[in-house]
């Protein structure tokens, strides 16, 4: 129910994700789900007396309101919720000029920390009312300002990687592991690793981001090495604007020579939503990669909007399943069926990312995805820990 409040009228942004519009599109054909997004539109002009609807996102709409108090703007959300009676799941949120937004780069800075607490919130109905989004603000200019800093400094000085595995569940061997990013904060504590990634994006010292995360992961292959672990894949996530770096192969070449690491060691997982407008030079970069024996996977399978054929133009070697579609297993099974199936048409490996229960795995292992990773398994480990793991595993 929504809470109702007292208050002046004032211009608002009402914001509306659609949670589910991956699925959507993997569901519906083109045309259904354009004619869904032109209704959904229709009902937002009905329930916004400006009619400015803005699309931000593929799946974020803002509806501008102008002189309403916050009783008939939370009254306007709640009746697009109640119209639309097609099958979109939609979480809410709404901000105000009320945070004295002095440029519109602050402004659009607003819209994104927004969108972000959206897809970052558990609840898929639930009306959310933002009211510190000038502190979360300030909080991500701290941390922008800082993880500069940690560019020239030295990332290692607050950053650090941990290593998550890759079991094999039929042969019980730890076959890969997924190097992650982590930042623990001197003041905000824990920073969530796609912030980390958001901030970068945008700087110029991306690539040297990248670049540390790759020494990170090949120093840890370095000690797999030692203790005589030689078999385990270590991966990174590498953004488009590395890998399409023209030195990318020479750099990372020179890398591997230098930590005296085999290139079948290690993988470059593409997040699959980056890299539809460069296509061409990304088909030839993966082709340089797997000359190299570079393992190349598609990272978060089911969050884009590849295509059986652009996979197939691409070359790749695995197929990682998103988070979201495994823990969907027990709602419906039809998407992540579509998926595996795609998969061995295609010749493909896959990994499961993000299984946490035992029904999750027996269902992953009977469909024949059998490398699988998540906290059934293991949390991600430090260098040392997951060393021990190595050793100790599949008897602890």
């Amino acid at each position: 129910m929504l809470q109702q409040t007292n208050s002046t009228p004032h211009t608002t942004v009402s914001v509306f994700l659609i949670t589910n519009f991956r699925r959507m599109q993997l569901l519906n054909t083109h045309e259904t789900l354009i004619d869904n997004l032109k209704r959904f539109v229709d009902i937002l002009k009905t329930h916004s007396e400006s009619e400015e609807i803005y699309r931000y996102q593929d799946d974020v709409f803002f509806m501008l309101s102008h002189n309403r108090n916050e009783d008939a703007v939370l009254k306007s959300i709640q009746d697009v919720i109640n119209d639309v009676d097609f099958n979109f799941e939609l979480r809410t949120t709404y901000i105000t000029d009320i945070l004295e937004v002095d440029s519109v780069d602050t402004l659009f800075e607003s819209y994104k920390v927004t969108t972000m607490q959206l897809k970052e919130a558990s609840d898929t109905s639930q009306i959310i009312v933002t009211e510190d989004i000038h502190q979360e603000l300030i909080r991500r200019q701290v941390i922008e300002r800082d993880l500069r800093l940690l560019s020239v400094q030295g990332f290692s000085n607050q950053l650090f990687v941990v290593f998550q595995p890759q079991i094999d569940v039929d042969s019980h061997e730890i076959v890969g592991f997924e190097a992650l990013t982590r930042w623990i904060h001197p003041e905000y504590g824990f920073i969530p690793p796609p912030l980390i990634f958001e901030i970068a994006e945008n700087s110029d010292y991306y690539n040297a981001l990248t670049r540390w995360i790759l020494t990170q992961a090949l120093e840890f292959i370095q000690k797999l090495n030692r203790e005589g672990y030689s078999k385990p894949i270590v991966s990174i996530n590498a953004p488009n604007e590395y890998v399409l770096h023209p030195d990318c192969i020479h750099n990372v070449t020179t890398l591997l020579e230098f930590y005296k690491v085999s290139p079948q060691q290690l993988g470059f997982e593409i997040t699959e939503s980056t890299f539809d407008d460069t296509i061409d030079l990304l088909k030839l970069r993966v082709a340089e990669l797997n000359e190299l024996g570079i393992t190349t996977y598609i990272d978060d399978y089911g969050r884009g909007y590849s295509s059986m054929l652009r996979l197939r133009e691409l070359d790749i070697n695995v197929l990682k399943i998103d988070k979201t579609f495994i823990d969907d297993i027990n709602k419906d099974e039809r998407f992540l069926n579509s998926i595996i199936t795609m998969a061995n048409e295609l010749g493909l490996d896959i990994v499961a990312e993000g299984a946490e229960t035992e029904h999750q795995v027996s269902w992953l292992k009977n469909k024949s995805c059998n490398v699988i990773q998540g906290y059934y398994f293991s949390k991600p480990l430090n260098f040392d820990d997951a060393i021990d793991f190595m050793k100790h595993y599949p008897d602890e």
